[in-house]
């Protein structure tokens, strides 16, 4: 049986992971902008993709979203889950997939890194990394265009 302070580091630290490539995707963004701008590209594939062609993604309105909840209008892979945790997750802007073989799939199909995100419900970081980072349409397309988002409740 693992001591709760071990708990506690291992939520730290995979908050400090989620932070990291955060900070990694965002200066990524801005060589790549610079890049484009000095080629003349557009940046039509920075926006956001919640809900792909032949997904399982599920399409919400606004008047499905749990009561107070801030996120987009369509929900991601996530609302097909059991867990609370993803759920809350469910209408981020990030196309999220929860931890399985399709999202390891993609991630093999399309060259991309996975950025793994590994949380509870009642972790308060998580739900700081939710309002400051998740929840914020531009850091979300940048992390749909670049990664295949992973979402894993460590209960």
């Amino acid at each position: 049986m693992q001591s709760k302070r071990s708990w506690r580091l291992f939520g730290f630290s995979a908050f400090a992971l989620v932070a990291v490539g955060v900070a990694g995707a965002l200066l990524l963004q801005q060589e790549t902008a610079s890049i484009d701008d000095r080629q003349g590209a557009s940046n039509s594939a920075m926006q956001p993709s919640n809900v792909e062609q032949g997904s399982e993604t599920a399409s919400r309105s606004a008047s499905d979203r749990p009561a107070g909840h801030a996120g987009g209008e369509n929900a991601n892979r996530l609302i097909n889950t059991t867990s609370p945790y993803l759920l809350q997750h469910a209408y981020n802007p990030v196309d999220w997939y929860p931890w399985g073989e399709e999202a390891l799939a993609r991630a093999k199909a399309e060259h991309k890194p996975i950025f793994l995100s590994v949380g509870y419900s009642t972790c308060y970081w998580c739900h700081v990394m939710e309002r400051e980072v998740f929840e914020n349409p531009e850091i979300a397309a940048l992390m749909n265009q670049l990664f295949v988002n992973v979402k894993v409740d460590r209960e």
